[in-house]
């Protein structure tokens, strides 16, 4: 692990949810010798299930042996003890309300970025409402970033997270 990237309580909590996960879930990762070991990147992939960014966060711990840093919806950091874990474990708080742009959200990636870090997104910002999980429109934000902060942007699918 990249012990830039690592935050103390990050590193419990990986500790106390990887054998969750490894219950939950059979990660069989492919082509991970495509992404760099090192260095700044954003990760897209598809978000069809609410364990989705259990498996990717694994993933990433895991396999690529990076810290998981995820733009979420901000509802989730209102909940009691989770938000408080989420926030400091480096997770990013989207707000979806109000029709106006994310401008802070995204400063705090690109500080992450900057710092050589991993973002992962699922740029549809929702779950899928389709009878048989095919993805929706994707928003840009993932693009913007990418564009902005002079960094790769990696697309990547998983599938299985809904049996659970």
């Amino acid at each position: 692990m990249h012990s830039k990237e690592m935050h103390p309580l990050l590193a419990m909590l990986a500790m106390v949810l990887r054998p969750v996960v490894r219950f939950m879930f059979h990660v069989k990762p492919k082509g991970v010798e495509n992404l760099p070991k090192s260095g700044p990147y954003i990760l897209v992939g598809n978000h069809v299930t609410n364990v989705d960014p259990l498996a990717v966060a694994y993933f990433v711990y895991v396999q690529l042996h990076r810290a998981p840093h995820f733009l979420a919806k901000e509802s989730l950091f209102r909940v009691p003890v989770i938000g408080r874990f989420l926030l400091a474990a480096g997770q990013i708080p989207v707000y979806r309300t109000g029709g106006g742009r994310n401008d802070e959200p995204l400063k705090v990636a690109y500080q992450y970025l900057e710092a050589g870090h991993t973002i992962a997104i699922f740029p549809e910002g929702t779950l899928t409402r389709d009878p048989n999980l095919w993805p929706m429109r994707g928003k840009f934000g993932a693009v913007r970033m990418a564009l902005e902060c002079k960094v790769p942007i990696y697309p990547m699918a998983h599938w299985g997270a809904q049996e659970i």
